[in-house]
């Protein structure tokens, strides 16, 4: 894919993730990276090296957008150009547990205000909204008062997290 980010081609991928393996083989207590799962070029590749880079003991934290709730209604992918690969829960969990023996899966979901929120866009606000002419008003408010407390991580089999939004896989080997 031509439209990825540079720094997250080859060299900046393979390159952050030997800082991991060389902050491992140093006896790091803690190693934190930022790549996500979605932005790796070949994560069949790279899923691998995690898991030899941290060995017993070791625990990786991965997450991945889903793309059950992603992808626009039908469609296979979002349509984001920076996404290399975007997951399933199953999918997702079939990688890890491929590579590691212990594997948890977690569900990034709304709670509170957004899950208000997306109840009302069911029953039509979107709508509503338009009509009353405050679209822009309601937002400016509301966006800037989303908080932590609105999203919940909650732990579940693949089956259970197919509503999350994002996926959080903790990783132990």
């Amino acid at each position: 894919m031509d439209r990825v980010p540079a720094e997250l081609q080859g060299g900046g991928v393979d390159g952050e993730l030997a800082r991991v393996e060389e902050a491992v083989q140093l006896g790091a207590g803690e190693v934190r990276a930022a790549q996500r799962g979605e932005l790796l070029r070949a994560v069949l590749v790279h899923v691998p090296r995690v898991a030899r880079a941290f060995g017993a003991g070791g625990v990786a934290f991965v997450s991945t957008p889903n793309v059950l709730t992603l992808a626009p209604p039908g469609a296979e992918r979002s349509g984001n150009p920076w996404h290399v690969h975007e997951y399933r829960p199953q999918e997702f969990a079939a990688l890890c547990r491929a590579h590691f023996p212990r594997v948890e899966l977690y569900g990034l979901f709304h709670a509170r205000k957004l899950a208000v929120h997306g109840a009302a866009l069911k029953l039509g606000w979107d709508a509503v909204h338009a009509r009353l002419g405050i679209t822009q008003r309601f937002y400016d408010r509301f966006t800037p008062a989303i908080a932590a407390s609105d999203f919940a991580l909650r732990r579940g089999s693949a089956a259970e997290l197919t509503g999350a939004l994002d996926l959080v896989a903790v990783l132990r080997a």
